[in-house]
């Protein structure tokens, strides 16, 4: 897995790895479902996570955008899929194993199967960096997208066989869409909210 958190966080005025929320960096609530035995590999600033055995790597130049972090992590990833994931993704939870499943079903399908699977928000928005992708035809695809600081993603992404898995499909509602992230204080108090509630109702 790669989790990219070297983005310049402009919107939220510091960096959203190591953002307090309610006692858990949001770098740790983002892992929090993924199981111990699956490798994490975070493209961005070294920092403090609960987590055992996390490798970090940087993109060059520092702040290079997310295809230089990613092009940074895949050169340490050895695994035939990996799966992609924003750094502020609170409620992602165990949906990274279903799009790997997705992935691999997929591949079973027949002749020219899907070299990725991206989750498709509540609003039917496919997420690139909430995905599961064939860790080869990625490394492909980002050295024939040319140069890597300041590429767009998506640039990268169009060179991929595609498909996508809808969180609604898997019976996720629209207020615990997985793929949700924290960019800006208020999605920050929103989701503070959304944890006092929860426990208020235990």
């Amino acid at each position: 897995m790669v989790v990219l958190t070297g983005g310049g966080s402009r919107r939220m005025g510091r960096d959203k790895a190591t953002l307090d929320v309610a006692g858990t960096t949001l770098l740790d609530r983002t892992l929090v479902g993924i199981p111990a035995e699956v490798s994490v590999v975070v493209a961005g600033p070294p920092v403090v996570t609960a987590r055992r055995g996390v490798q970090f790597v940087q993109e060059d130049p520092p702040g290079a955008g997310p295809v230089a972090g990613l092009e940074a992590a895949l050169a340490v990833v050895t695994a035939p899929v990996v799966v992609v994931l924003a750094g502020d993704l609170p409620m992602v939870g165990a949906l990274p194993q279903r799009m790997v499943a997705a992935l691999e079903e997929a591949s079973d399908a027949g002749a020219d199967p899907p070299e990725a699977v991206l989750a498709e928000d509540a609003s039917g928005r496919p997420q690139q960096l909430c995905a599961a992708y064939r860790s080869d035809a990625l490394r492909r695809a980002i050295e024939a997208n040319g140069p890597t600081t300041g590429a767009a993603m998506r640039s990268v992404i169009s060179r991929l066989r595609t498909s996508t898995v809808s969180v609604t499909a898997i019976g996720v509602s629209s207020e615990v869409d997985p793929t949700w992230d924290i960019d800006t204080p208020e999605d920050l108090q929103r989701f503070v909210e959304l944890l006092q509630d929860e426990q208020a109702d235990e």
